[in-house]
């Protein structure tokens, strides 16, 4: 089963507006290649909201896939 790309985007803005109620930074961490374009467009979403949000994602060669490394 799978959600598609504008539900992770949506769930990520407001996972982070709720958790900048008490953190001033969030750190997304993504080890799915599929989840690259929506967190993108989720993290230029929130800081035009002003929160201060990073992400991170790991590079390798290969199947980008969670877990696989």
């Amino acid at each position: 089963m799978s959600i598609g790309q504008e539900a992770v985007e949506l769930l990520l803005v407001e996972l982070v507006r709720s958790a900048a109620l008490t953190s001033r930074q969030v750190i997304l961490v993504s080890a799915h290649g599929g989840n690259a374009q929506p967190v993108t467009r989720a993290v230029r979403r929130l800081r035009s909201e002003g929160r201060n949000v990073l992400t991170w994602a790991p590079r390798w060669d290969g199947d980008a896939h969670a877990g696989r490394t």
